[in-house]
């Protein structure tokens, strides 16, 4: 019966990668920026096109007519196209020396992230996401997209995009295949955790469906987007 349990539990765990992505990942990420006030561009009206197009008529008529401006305007062009041309001379230079004078130096942005990350970190990220399943057994959606991180805050996402996110996750209907009895047979040997160069740690199922997850301000591992 034990054998059985687990083979159910390391089922459960595969299956959960697979909605730690679809959830975490996409569900509530796509929805992320829009709902943090992302900045968009807004289109011109009609209006504003034509008053653009007016304005650039009238000016590309009084240029015409004051010859004078034309000769004022291709002096400046030159101008500035000469420095322009030692501006750029004086850059490459100073790169060139740059250069030179770190090329034996020590790569202080070497992969010394990994090393940040502890025997301990890598428990709390499994943690972490035995919690998001309870969460999802518990049919708590709201607190499923909890562990997911806001990657404008560093922190967890919150407020409207956390709400959204549930109501995303109770559309698809997929929660109703985890159960409280089910995700309990889910322990966190069935789990590996891997540090990363860049701090963060991925966690896997079996060799398949890779999680990632980074520590937040508050010290917690969450989903990464």
């Amino acid at each position: 019966m034990r054998t059985s349990n687990r083979g159910w539990g390391r089922g459960l765990a595969v299956g959960a990668g697979s909605l730690a992505l679809t959830f975490a990942l996409t569900g509530c990420g796509t929805l992320i920026g829009p709902l943090l006030g992302g900045a968009r561009s807004e289109e011109p009206t009609a209006e504003t096109a034509t008053e653009q197009a007016t304005t650039a008529e009238e000016s590309t008529a009084d240029e015409e007519a004051d010859p004078s401006t034309q000769e004022e305007a291709t002096s400046e062009e030159t101008a500035d196209e000469e420095s322009v041309s030692d501006d750029a001379t004086s850059e490459v230079s100073a790169a060139s020396d740059e250069d030179a004078s770190g090329a034996g130096g020590d790569d202080s942005e070497s992969s010394g992230s990994e090393e940040d990350v502890t025997e301990g970190d890598l428990s709390a990220a499994k943690g972490q996401f035995i919690d998001f399943m309870k969460a999802l057994g518990d049919k708590d959606a709201e607190k499923a997209c909890g562990f997911t991180m806001d990657p404008s805050t560093g922190e967890p996402i919150d407020g409207m995009a956390r709400k959204v996110c549930a109501k995303q996750i109770e559309k698809s209907e997929q929660m109703d295949q985890f159960t409280p009895e089910l995700v309990s047979m889910l322990d966190a040997s069935m789990i590996d955790a891997k540090a990363e160069d860049d701090g963060t740690i991925t966690l896997s199922f079996d060799g398949s469906n890779d999680t990632t997850m980074a520590k937040a301000d508050d010290g917690q591992w969450y989903f990464k987007l």
